[in-house]
């Protein structure tokens, strides 16, 4: 029997901190920076990147001193600023959207191994069978709890970083530097929409830091490293390196690596929504590994019996759209219980909710009109909670300033 102490860990480092999250970036998030070029330029993809992500390491210094102190912390805010029926639906929420984005990167995967093996391999099911394999290792690795997970993590992320430099020095190419820097809003609100739930959901992992300083230290690397690698794809072409075949070591060594740190991290996410609905998990360590094993297990079912189709990955955006839209309410009261300190809190939860409720709305109208545009749904989503809790702030601060004059006058 495993005791329950080897699914504790107060003590990580912040090197520890920053190597969990920086090395489940996935192989969706090593190819951004390609596709902004594509679309924007080099330079400007850069640009934007930085921004993107200095931004993102504010929202994440918000988060962790939200969180500090708490056991279950995710869970615990939600509770605190919406309520517990909505902490329910969002831990639903959280355990269907990371075993969807598990799927996902397992898809991801089959695809770029069945572009590396020749044709004869690539049709006899093999690329499909090494996924499954996978997996399964994946799971093992999971099972583990988050000691296990942190030193794959660990290993994983100095594996990623030999495996960029390697490519930026030997692959480097000299014209996607070619172009102008320009400010790209679409390309900042890009960057930001593939990392920022992960970025919401920075305590799950943040929890076991073993001071304030290590969190915040290991937030500052985390935020260097997930920019070199988002931006690797600008400088280096990785298609390219399967004409090589010491490249093509390093491109499958690099997939098998990327996809391991980034499912063992989104089975850990899942298990900590389920831990939400169900606390007595966290009681017992046979519970610890069952969970484990049975969302890798879901994630690899689905992952062979669907594809990312367009329907599924609507859900998927969906889901990105209502955990974002849940993080910008979360900031924002945050943000005004600090700041007002005066307010009125009976309707504080009325108010969240609200603004979360129509936030979804927008997310969920925009994308049946643009099924196919990826970032309308985000945007669109969190401008509708801004809006929304501006005007409530609004009439709840003149409100309360006329009924202190009211009460003035009366006094006179």
């Amino acid at each position: 029997m495993i005791n329950q102490s080897f699914f504790e860990d107060k003590n990580q480092n912040f090197w520890q901190l920053a190597s969990i999250q920086s090395a489940s970036v996935g192989l969706t998030g090593f190819m951004l920076g390609g596709q902004l070029a594509e679309r924007f330029g080099g330079p400007t993809a850069l640009l934007s990147i930085v921004i993107a992500n200095l931004f993102l390491w504010i929202v994440g210094m918000a988060m962790i001193s939200i969180t500090k102190n708490k056991q279950n912390p995710v869970f615990e805010n939600v509770i605190k600023y919406f309520g517990r029926v909505t902490g329910i639906l969002i831990s639903i929420v959280l355990v269907f959207a990371f075993v969807i984005w598990y799927v996902i990167q397992n898809d991801a995967f089959n695809a770029a191994l069945s572009n590396i093996y020749p044709e004869n391999i690539k049709n006899n099911g093999s690329s499909l069978f090494a996924m499954v394999s996978l997996s399964v290792l994946t799971t093992f690795f999971a099972a583990g709890g988050i000691r296990i997970i942190k030193k794959v993590c660990v290993a994983g992320v100095i594996l990623l970083f030999i495996f960029v430099v390697y490519a930026i020095l030997n692959f480097f190419h000299t014209n996607s530097l070619v172009g102008s820097f320009e400010f790209s809003m679409s390309a900042i609100l890009l960057v930001i929409a593939a990392t920022f739930v992960g970025m919401l959901n920075l305590p799950t992992f943040f929890k076991h830091s073993r001071s304030k300083i290590d969190s915040y230290l290991g937030l500052t690397v985390l935020t260097f490293l997930t920019s070199l690698f988002q931006a690797s794809s600008v400088w280096v072409k990785y298609d390219e390196l399967n004409g090589h075949s010491l490249g093509v070591v390093f491109v499958l060594l690099f997939l098998c690596v990327s996809v391991i740190c980034i499912n063992i991290v989104n089975i850990y996410y899942a298990f900590a929504g389920i831990k939400m609905l169900f606390p007595k998990i966290q009681n017992s360590s046979y519970l610890h590994v069952l969970t484990y094993t049975l969302i890798g297990f879901a994630g690899t079912v689905l992952s062979i019996l669907f594809h990312a189709t367009n329907p599924f990955l609507m859900l998927v955006i969906l889901a990105v759209a209502f955990l974002a839209n849940l993080g910008i309410v979360l900031l924002m009261s945050f943000l005004v219980s600090i700041l007002i300190k005066h307010r009125i809190r009976f309707y504080e939860k009325t108010i969240n909710n609200i603004c979360l409720l129509v936030g979804c709305i927008c997310s969920f109208i925009v994308q049946l009109r643009y099924p196919e545009d990826q970032n309308s749904a985000f945007i669109w989503g969190i401008g509708g909670c801004i809006l929304t809790f501006l005007i409530a702030a609004f009439i709840a601060e003149t409100v309360w300033s006329f009924k202190i004059v009211q009460a003035s006058k009366l006094k006179d």
